[in-house]
């Protein structure tokens, strides 16, 4: 699995104009560090091998920016839940140019 890669090939099929909404569970600074010390410790629960990949809200953020631009909303945590909040759903809605 590559993330920006499924990013790039949805943008590549997409009709200019169209609107892009995106939604991926995103950790604070602390609970990834928790996720990657329990995945670590526990690397054969299914939880772990599920989902490879881990993000926080700006790693996300600048995914998605960079490969659409032109993002028209998204719900971008307080500085408090970026550092210590709990895992969370985190929505970006774009338009391709």
């Amino acid at each position: 699995m590559d993330p920006p890669a499924i990013l790039q090939e949805i943008h590549r099929v997409m009709k200019p104009g169209a609107l892009f909404a995106f939604s991926v569970s995103t950790l604070s600074k602390a609970g990834e560090w928790k996720w990657k010390l329990d995945r670590s410790r526990h690397p054969d629960k299914w939880l772990y091998r599920a989902h490879p990949h881990t993000y926080q809200w700006q790693a996300a953020d600048a995914l998605v920016r960079q490969v659409f631009p032109d993002v028209m909303w998204c719900d971008r945590p307080g500085n408090k839940t970026q550092l210590l909040g709990r895992g969370r759903m985190s929505y970006w809605i774009a338009r391709k140019r």
